[in-house]
């Protein structure tokens, strides 16, 4: 489902305009990345978790040269699936 249908049938089913959808959806993420810088942690109980973790360097290959390259370390950002949320996707 496209980002414009969902922005749609919210609308429709909240009774609200579809701009308005949008500013809460961006508001939600807006405010989940400054939640994940402050804290490196964010749970929504059932629906998700997120939080920043460190990945360690590695050394990797190349797939066309087949040459050892070092990967560096980096952040990245882990989200999981919560309970209520895997059950309803997953059944």
């Amino acid at each position: 489902m496209a980002r414009e249908e969902i922005i749609r049938k919210i609308a429709k089913e909240v009774g609200i305009r579809q701009k308005d959808v949008d500013k809460v959806i961006k508001m939600f993420f807006d405010e989940l990345a400054l939640a994940l810088k402050k804290n490196k942690k964010f749970i929504m109980p059932g629906i998700l978790s997120a939080k920043i973790a460190e990945r360690k360097a590695k050394v990797g290959v190349n797939p066309r040269t087949k040459e050892k390259i070092k990967i560096p370390a980096k952040k990245v950002i882990k989200i999981k699936a919560g309970k209520n949320f895997t059950k309803k996707v997953l059944g």
